[in-house]
């Protein structure tokens, strides 16, 4: 079990779901939600890795941030508009007292001329629990997901009455008698009109290998 249980910090909720498009869009096309596959509309990308493009916007646009750092890791998606959208996950640490580090999807708008800006942030209620305790969690240092890896979830998950669960990244590990793992994963209802969102998958290995489920966690903390 983990050393201190993954459970949500509550904090301000967004006044929209946190898989929704930004309130503004960066150009007169519209923004469709990240989670949509439509053709034109938000694309998925290979690799949830943080590339060295997505690092130095977010660089730039730490520098106009006050209050608050987005620390990105894994990339949603990607959008082409009249430059490019971007969905990152990212740790986010608010500086006021008792705040504690939170997920949130983070929305740039990437133009033309490499100019950058945040269009919408969506926050979690979920602990990132990587600050660096002592037994604590440590953020993974690639979220792809391996065969190693999608093997483990799938033997761990098998299967979640009415819904399907798909691994997007792995976002976090800590050492136990084994090790425990946090994974971000987008969940589709098996329904006539289905409906998706992230969710934050808790997985424990034991020693020997065998893999079991110690929570799941909805955007919100749920």
């Amino acid at each position: 079990a983990p050393t201190e249980a993954p459970t949500p910090e509550p904090t301000e909720k967004p006044t929209e779901e946190p898989t929704a498009a930004p309130t503004e869009a960066p150009t007169e096309e519209p923004v469709p939600d990240p989670t949509e596959t439509v053709p034109g509309a938000w694309e998925r990308p290979e690799s949830p890795a943080i590339t060295k493009q997505l690092s130095k916007l977010f660089r730039a646009v730490s520098e106009k941030t006050l209050g608050v750092t987005y620390r990105p890791v894994a990339y949603l998606g990607r959008q082409q508009v009249n430059g490019t959208n971007h969905a990152v996950l990212c740790e986010t640490s608010i500086s006021a007292p008792d705040s504690r580090d939170l997920y949130s999807i983070v929305c740039l708008y990437e133009d033309a001329d490499g100019g950058v800006k945040i269009t919408g942030v969506y926050m979690s209620e979920i602990k990132t629990y990587t600050a660096g305790a002592m037994g604590g969690w440590t953020t993974a240092e690639d979220p792809t997901m391996t065969d190693r890896l999608t093997a483990l979830f799938s033997d761990a998950v098998k299967e979640i009455p009415g819904a399907n669960v798909a691994p997007i990244a792995l976002l976090s590990t800590q050492p136990t008698s084994g090790t425990n793992y946090c994974f971000l994963c987008e969940t589709e209802t098996i329904t006539a009109d289905p409906a998706s969102e992230y969710v934050f998958v808790y997985v424990c290995e034991d020693e020997a290998g065998g893999a079991s489920v110690l929570d799941i966690l909805n955007f919100m903390g749920n």
